[in-house]
């Protein structure tokens, strides 16, 4: 299953995500899971290719995402979302 976890920031994100790190700071793969960052999500402007007109400019939504896929921590349920549309799904 994935759970789509939003965080404040990326250093609220580094934090509750430490125990799931080496000790180079990378995250550890393992154990039936997968953490893919996201990051902070920016939907592109819309512009029409023959006028080059903007039809709607981009949004930066909130927070510093991240997608886990696996059993979820009991110190990671409190980040998680349910998104309407995710941004990025792992199949």
């Amino acid at each position: 299953m994935i759970h789509y976890l939003k965080f404040s920031t990326q250093a609220a994100m580094n934090t509750a995500m430490a125990p799931y790190k080496d000790a180079d700071g990378r995250f550890i793969q393992a154990h039936g899971r997968s953490i893919d960052v996201v990051g902070q999500i920016v939907i592109p402007a819309v512009i029409d290719i023959l006028t080059l007109a903007v039809i709607t400019l981009p949004i930066t939504k909130s927070g510093w995402h991240v997608n886990w896929t696996g059993d979820l921590p009991e110190n990671l349920v409190q980040y998680e979302v349910i998104p309407e549309t995710p941004y990025r799904v792992n199949l």
